[in-house]
């Protein structure tokens, strides 16, 4: 998988420096090993050296019950389309695992009754394995209740925060937010390119005021997105020292944004009281 890996995180490079970013899922059929012997998504090493790919997910599980229908080696295909159809449904900052929304069983449609992974095994024949491909990074079907849900939005990178709280995409989630942000903001501030902007004539650098204005853009964006719990909030920064008289006549903009949470796991406490 690792060539496939990163050539789809080149694509994704490309389409990003053309202004066009993606996320690509990948089809990791024909499964065959251990959750011990597999390669760790989550910590992908190549002579010693890092491979992030951040903008690409692996897909290892299947419907049983419909490869159960296949042959060959299409029995041992892994439902990409299913992660693809998961990442469609729902809004960019939200799980595509999340339990309440995107349970995969649909017992009309006798759809992921069963759910295995692309050795064309039963999850629940192979339970000792499935925290260890988890925490490696595949994405696979698991029960909750009953139903089957996806095991979590993993991408191919580890989590990074550095010493000034800045995140990188560990996550479906923060990737695809991430690239909706740098979409939003790209159109919105396209319109302004080679417009007429005044300065200070003492100066020759842009007053407050114009800060302000170009700052509104992002800051537009921004709320929008809150609107529609796409991220939690962010901020526009104009550098106020941009020059925009001679050179490349460039204004410089920072954007911060903070994503919306997430509950992986419940930690609870149960006691039993005489009385309350």
């Amino acid at each position: 998988m690792l060539p496939a890996i990163k050539a789809a995180q080149g694509l994704a490079d490309w389409t990003r420096e053309t202004n066009r970013p993606v996320h690509v899922a990948l089809e990791c059929a024909m499964y065959n090993g251990t959750s011990s012997s597999v390669l760790n998504l989550r910590d992908i090493k190549e002579t010693g050296a890092s491979v992030l790919c951040p903008q690409v997910s692996v897909m290892i599980g299947q419907d049983f019950n419909f490869a159960e229908k296949l042959t060959d080696n299409q029995q041992k295909y892994a439902a990409v389309g299913t992660l693809l159809g998961c990442m469609a449904c729902q809004p960019v900052s939200f799980n595509v695992g999340e339990v309440q929304s995107m349970s995969l069983t649909n017992a009309a449609r006798e759809a992921w009754l069963n759910a295995g992974l692309s050795n064309h095994q039963r999850v629940k024949d192979q339970e000792a394995q499935l925290e260890g491909l988890n925490a490696k990074g595949y994405i696979f079907g698991e029960y909750y209740s009953g139903q089957v849900v996806l095991s979590d939005d993993h991408v191919c990178t580890p989590v990074i925060v550095d010493a000034e709280g800045n995140m990188n995409e560990s996550t479906i989630a923060l990737s695809r937010t991430n690239a909706k942000v740098f979409r939003e903001i790209y159109t919105v501030y396209l319109s302004t390119i080679k417009s007429t902007v005044p300065v200070d004539p003492k100066t020759g650098l842009m007053g407050t005021g114009m800060i302000k204005y170009f700052e509104g853009f992002g800051n537009g964006v921004f709320g929008r997105m809150a609107t529609k719990q796409e991220l939690s909030g962010g901020e526009t920064i104009i550098d106020p020292q941009s020059n925009l008289l001679f050179g490349e006549k460039s204004l410089k903009v920072f954007y911060n944004w903070v994503p919306m949470g997430g509950i992986g796991r419940i930690d609870g406490t149960v006691n039993i009281k005489r009385s309350i």
